[in-house]
């Protein structure tokens, strides 16, 4: 089931359309998931996603602080090359099929995708993204 968010002009609450999904947004939903949960490498998904249409619906997963956390304590325990993370927020960053939680989850996203402008992935930036998720 996909949700839509509804904003009328006579109204300023919002309301929540409920549409179901078809095989191929299942699908693209849970290569999506798979990609924000990290739970396959930056490569293989990046090959999967290739082969995705680019006006899936929009907002389908949504990115996490919980997301970007579990992400970074793989990178903490050795289990992915700052490389690889920086390949994994590179396949987020700008998805219109992925909701983002939040400013703070853009920002670190925005951190990670781009080591060349805004700085190499290191043990102590991990540990200070981590100390401001988890503050979130």
């Amino acid at each position: 089931v996909y949700f839509a968010r509804s904003h009328s002009p006579c109204s300023a609450r919002q309301s929540l359309i409920v549409m179901p999904l078809s095989s191929a947004q299942r699908d693209r939903a849970e290569l999506l998931r798979n990609l924000v949960e990290c739970k396959r490498s930056p490569e293989v998904l990046s090959r999967s996603l290739r082969n995705l249409e680019w006006d899936g619906a929009p907002d389908l997963v949504s990115l996490t602080p919980s997301d970007l956390l579990r992400t970074l304590r793989l990178y903490q325990s050795g289990e992915l090359t700052a490389a690889e993370v920086a390949a994994w927020a590179d396949l987020l960053e700008g998805r219109d099929d992925v909701a983002f939680a939040s400013d703070l989850v853009v920002a670190v996203l925005n951190v990670l995708a781009n080591p060349e402008t805004q700085g190499a992935l290191s043990t102590d930036r991990a540990h200070s993204l981590v100390v401001k998720l988890s503050a979130a």
